[in-house]
C-alpha cells in the first residue's frame, strides 16, 4: 500500500506541502522541514507561539500567526517578515492557487473593521472595501478573481465580493463553529461538517444535496471532482479505524462501497490538506499519514498509479532536473487544476465576465455543439480562438461539454491545439485556444491536394500528436481534414496541431460518432475500438490530401460504404 506514516513526539498544529518533495509540520513554537519519502528532519525554524497556519508554495512557506505573515525561503533557509498589523488580527488564510497568492483576513480589535489582504509575490496589499461578515472569519475560499467563500464562527456559510460591503448571500444554519472546511467546484461551494457535506449553488445561495454520514464515518476533507462525481471526500471510521475514499453519488448508493480505503490513524484527524491530485496528508495531532495516488484514474487502476507516484515521489527533486517530460506532465496537472478552479463555475446570467476580458472580432467555424469565433484579450492585446458552448440542459450535450473540458486543460503537446483559459456565465461556456493561422481544409480547398513534401509534414505533425494521446489512452475519434490546423513557422513551413476535442474519450469505447468518411471498419461493426481508429482517419487524410479525393468515395451516396 502506497502509505507513508511519520510519529512525532510533540503536538502537531498543521501542515504543509513545499514543492513536491518536502512537507512543513507547524509545533507550538518550531516548524520542521522533513522529506515526504522518508519523514527525514532536513531543517528548523523557530515561530511565534501565535502562529496560526502553514501554507506551502513550490520553494517558499508562508508562517500566518495572529499579527501578521513571515515568508520562509527553504532553499536559502532565510526568514522575513511580509508585514504586519497593530489594531488588526488575522482570523483565516489560504493559499490562492487560481492566482499563486496568499489570502488573509483580518478583524479589528473591535470587531468592527473586516478586510481581506492579499500577498502576491511577498508583496501585502488590501483589497476592496471594509467587508460586513456575521461573526468571525475561520474559514476562507477564492471562488474567483473578485469572490471569495467564507466560513463563520457563528455557523453562516457567505459569498462575499471584494467591491462589495455586503455580502452576496448568507446562508446561516449550520452547527456553531462546525464548517470544517470550504471547497469550490463546478458553480457550487461544498461545506464540510463532520457528519454531513451540503452543496451550494455559488450564485443564489440555495443549498442543495445535502449528503449525511453515516454515523460511523466523519468526514476529513474535501477532494476534487469530475463530470461524474461533483466531489469526492475522505472519511475516517472509529469503529474500524481505517480511511476511505468516495465519490458523493457512490456513497449516496452504498457507503460501504468505496473508491480506495486504508488504515491510518487510531482516531479521527483533524488536520488535512493536499497536494493536486497526487497526495493526501492527514494527522491526529501526533503523527502524519500520507497517502498517494490520482482519484481520477479508474478504481482498478488506483493502486498501480498510487505506487507509480510513490517512487517519483522518492526522488523526486532529481527526476525533475532528469525528466522534463515528468515535469511538465506536472505542472499541467497543477494548471488545469488552478484555472479550471478559477473559471469554471456559473455567474449570474446579467453579468458576463467573458466580454469584460475578450472583444469578439469574427466567427470563425460552426459545430454541432457550439461556434468557434477569434477574439481579443482586452488586457493583452492577444488574439485568440473562442469556442462557445451552451450551457444544454440536455444530458448527453451536458456530458460532452464537460468531457471536452476535462480532457482539452490536460493537454500539452506541440502538435494538439492548447487551450489557454475557461469561462462560464449563466448561458454559455467558453473554452479560449491558441489562434491558428489556418485549417488544412481550406488548404485543400483552395489547391485540390498538395505535395509530398506537405503530406509528409502533415503526417509527421498528426502522427506527433496521435502518439501523444495514445500515451494517455485516449482516442481523438474524429481526425479530417477540418479539425487539422496549422501555424506558419520561420521559412514558410507550416506546423500541424490536432484540433476539436469534443469526441476524445478512452480507450475500449464502441460508441458510433464522428464523421463516417473517417471512420474504421470496427466503428461501422460497434465494436470496441483504441488509437488504431486514429491511424485509419489518418490514412484517409492523407490518401485525400494527396489525390484529392476519398479513398471510399462513390458517385452514388446510397453505395457509398
Amino acid at each position: 500500500m502506497a502509505v507513508n506514516k511519520f510519529s512525532f513526539n510533540a503536538t502537531i498544529l498543521d501542515i504543509a506541502f513545499v514543492g513536491k518533495s518536502q512537507m512543513a509540520v507547524l509545533f507550538d513554537e518550531r516548524i520542521n522541514i522533513v522529506k515526504t519519502d522518508t519523514g527525514l528532519h532536513t531543517g528548523s525554524y523557530d515561530c511565534d507561539s501565535l502562529t496560526m497556519n502553514v501554507h506551502g508554495l513550490e520553494k517558499e512557506l508562508f508562517v500566518v500567526c495572529k499579527k501578521g505573515v513571515d515568508c520562509l525561503d527553504i532553499d536559502n533557509s532565510t526568514k522575513t517578515n511580509v508585514f504586519s498589523f497593530k489594531d488588526s488580527l488575522i482570523t483565516a488564510s489560504v493559499h490562492d492557487e487560481i492566482d499563486n497568492q496568499m489570502l488573509v483576513v483580518t478583524q479589528s480589535d473591535d470587531c468592527i473593521d473586516t478586510r481581506l489582504c492579499t500577498v502576491d509575490q511577498r508583496v501585502p496589499r488590501r483589497e476592496g472595501n471594509e467587508m460586513t461578515a456575521e461573526g468571525t472569519i475561520t474559514k476562507i475560499y477564492p471562488f474567483n478573481s473578485f469572490e471569495i467563500a467564507v466560513g463563520s464562527s457563528s455557523g453562516s456559510v457567505q459569498m462575499l465580493d471584494k467591491r462589495m460591503k455586503n455580502p452576496v448571500w448568507t446562508l446561516s444554519g449550520f452547527k456553531e463553529a462546525a464548517v470544517q472546511n470550504l471547497y469550490c467546484n463546478l458553480g457550487e461551494i461544498i461545506v464540510q461538517e463532520h457528519h454531513k457535506i451540503t452543496q451550494i449553488n455559488a450564485s443564489t445561495g440555495v443549498p442543495q444535496h445535502p449528503l449525511t454520514l453515516s454515523n460511523e464515518h466523519k468526514c476529513v476533507g474535501l477532494l476534487f471532482g469530475d463530470f461524474r462525481e461533483p466531489y469526492h471526500f475522505l472519511f475516517s471510521s472509529a469503529k474500524n479505524c481505517y480511511f476511505g475514499i468516495v465519490g458523493r453519488n457512490k456513497y449516496e448508493v452504498d457507503s460501504t462501497k468505496y473508491f480506495h480505503r486504508w488504515h491510518a490513524h487510531q482516531r479521527h484527524p483533524h488536520i488535512f490538506t493536499k497536494l493536486g491530485r497526487q497526495l493526501i496528508a492527514t494527522s491526529d495531532g501526533s503523527s502524519v499519514v500520507l497517502q498517494y495516488g490520482n482519484i481520477c484514474v479508474e478504481k482498478k487502476e488506483f493502486k498501480e498509479t498510487s505506487e507509480k507516484l510513490r517512487h517519483q515521489y522518492k526522488s523526486a527533486k532529481g527526476q525533475e532536473q532528469k525528466n522534463k517530460l515528468l515535469k511538465k506532465e506536472i505542472e499541467d496537472i497543477k494548471r488545469h487544476e488552478r484555472e479550471l478552479v478559477k473559471k469554471e463555475y456559473d455567474a449570474p446570467s446579467n453579468y458576463s465576465i467573458f466580454t469584460d476580458a475578450y472583444e469578439v472580432i469574427k466567427n470563425i467555424d460552426k459545430g454541432t455543439f457550439g461556434i468557434v469565433k477569434e477574439a481579443k484579450s482586452k488586457k493583452t492585446g492577444r488574439s485568440y480562438a473562442v469556442k462557445i458552448l451552451k450551457n444544454s440542459k440536455a444530458n448527453d450535450e451536458k456530458f460532452l461539454v464537460e468531457r471536452e473540458l476535462s480532457h482539452h486543460w490536460s493537454f500539452s503537446h506541440k502538435n494538439v491545439v492548447s487551450c489557454v483559459d475557461v469561462i462560464s456565465d449563466g448561458t454559455c461556456k467558453y473554452i479560449i485556444m491558441e489562434l491558428m493561422m489556418g485549417i488544412l481544409y481550406d488548404l485543400l480547398k483552395e489547391k485540390g491536394c498538395i505535395d509530398e513534401e506537405e503530406t509528409a509534414r502533415v503526417m509527421k505533425d498528426i502522427s506527433k500528436g496521435l502518439q501523444y494521446l495514445a500515451g494517455k489512452k485516449l482516442v481523438h475519434r474524429d481526425i479530417k481534414p477540418k479539425n487539422l490546423l496549422y501555424h506558419v513557422k520561420s521559412g514558410n513551413k507550416k506546423q500541424y496541431k490536432l484540433g476539436d476535442m469534443g469526441l476524445v474519450t478512452n480507450f475500449e469505447a464502441s460508441t458510433f460518432c464522428g464523421t463516417v468518411d473517417y471512420m474504421s471498419p470496427e466503428r461501422f461493426l460497434m465494436k470496441k475500438y483504441s488509437s488504431a481508429t486514429d491511424i485509419w482517419a489518418a490514412g484517409v487524410v492523407m490518401f485525400q490530401i494527396t489525390t484529392g479525393k476519398l479513398p471510399l468515395y462513390h458517385q452514388h451516396k446510397d453505395l457509398k460504404y
